[in-house]
């Protein structure tokens, strides 16, 4: 039961930890808009 705990949490950090860098491009990419667009008009 103990060990079943340890896999599904190493699973979640690996699973959080590749997923990462792509949602906070993604949340990066929707906060920049909005100055984007004051800079090019």
């Amino acid at each position: 039961m103990e060990l079943e705990r340890w896999i599904a949490t190493i699973a979640g950090v690996i699973t959080i930890g590749y997923v990462l860098p792509y949602i906070i491009k993604f949340v990066q990419f929707i906060i920049g808009l909005p100055f984007r667009k004051e800079i090019l008009t």
